[in-house]
């Protein structure tokens, strides 16, 4: 028992001290970043606050409050979280290259993401999320094309129907695809479903609490990208614009 509880407390202090270097790095990056726009004269950066604010939001989430079943508040809320972090990756990614691309004044560095082949992994939170009971027929479901419907599939590894095994689109888009368990893939097709409106309460209610935790999880995996991208960007435009 013991060794229990020492093992709990070191984890829990482990968790506290990644969480507290986290809380640092992103009030260094933030800082860096507003000295950099007060130092090169930028403006027009809507975008990139947009991004702020949509970050600094998902990160500091807790939740939906709301006088209804728990189990169906816990589904919105973690839900909502992954909608929350991919908004912010997404609005990061279209803030850099609408900075390098506006006229007059752009803000170019050699640092491109795409929005589609961009990858994030982690075998812990791809297994948690492909034991989620019935989200791999909800996003099929809900998946709105050719390509996000493979993504989600593979990702899953559900079986194709004889219609889709027929198709060349299909067929060439399985080819194209080089990884089956990219994060990023289920974090976009849950904003989508959730910013379209298609989570029911009786889907929110499937959510366990176990569930609950990997779809936490795979927020923070998100968010974390975020500011790893936020960070390397900032560096890069501090080393172009303001060493000199």
């Amino acid at each position: 028992m013991l060794t229990i509880a020492v093992t709990q407390n070191v984890n829990i202090s482990f968790i506290k001290l990644r969480r507290n270097a986290m809380r640092k790095q992103e009030k260094e990056i933030l800082e860096k970043w507003q000295i950099f726009v007060k130092a090169s004269k930028t403006k027009r950066t809507t975008l990139m606050d947009r991004f702020l604010a949509r970050y600094h939001f998902s990160r500091k989430f807790k939740g939906i409050e709301a006088d209804v079943k728990f189990s169906i508040l816990r589904g919105y809320s973690k839900t909502f979280h992954v909608f929350l972090a991919y908004a912010a990756f997404e609005t990061l990614v279209m803030a850099i290259d609408q900075l390098a691309k506006r006229p007059g004044r752009p803000i170019s560095v050699d640092f491109k993401i795409s929005i589609n082949s961009y990858e994030m992994f982690d075998d812990g939170i791809a297994l948690a999320l492909s034991n989620i009971k019935g989200l791999s027929k909800l996003l099929i479901e809900h998946a709105g094309n050719s390509r996000k419907l493979v993504q989600i599939k593979e990702f899953f590894d559900v079986q194709y129907t004889e219609q889709e095994l027929s198709s060349d689109k299909i067929a060439k888009l399985r080819l194209d695809l080089t990884e089956s368990n990219n994060l990023l893939v289920i974090a976009r097709a849950i904003h989508d479903m959730v910013a379209k409106g298609q989570l029911s309460p009786n889907g929110a209610n499937a959510v366990s609490t176990k569930d609950g935790k990997a779809l936490e999880r795979l927020a923070k995996h998100v968010e974390s990208h975020c500011q790893e991208i936020f960070a390397h960007y900032v560096a890069m435009i501090h080393d172009k614009y303001l060493s000199a």
